[in-house]
């Protein structure tokens, strides 16, 4: 089975109509982390089909979020996402010194290896 694109992990959240931005934005922030998110589970795990639910159950608290607080751009969301796709044994700073938390927040173009 293919890994599925970032278009393909959004197909089972359910977007309010009126709220288009949160599906771009949720979309863009997907985009720029799904690499990452492979790459982690494949070294972490050593199977990145575990990214996909990992990143399912990241997606859904990302849309939460965005249909619960304020408005947020792309590299926003990104940075959101990234914390929620977190595993549960290790804290937000451990992951995100290992994952691509820091280049995102200085602006990098892509969050690929």
């Amino acid at each position: 089975m293919p890994i599925p694109s970032p278009s393909d992990l959004c197909w089972n959240v359910n977007f309010a109509s009126g709220q288009e931005w949160i599906e771009a934005t949720a979309h863009a922030a997907i985009k720029t982390i799904w690499q990452r998110a492979q790459n982690t589970a494949r070294s972490h795990f050593g199977d990145e089909f575990l990214a996909v639910e990992m990143m399912e159950v990241a997606i859904e608290k990302l849309v939460d979020r965005l249909n619960k607080g304020s408005p947020v751009d792309p590299a926003e969301a990104s940075i959101l996402l990234l914390r929620f796709f977190c595993p549960g044994g290790q804290t937000s700073k451990e992951w995100e010194s290992q994952a691509c938390l820091p280049r995102i927040e200085r602006g990098a173009a892509g969050c690929r290896d």
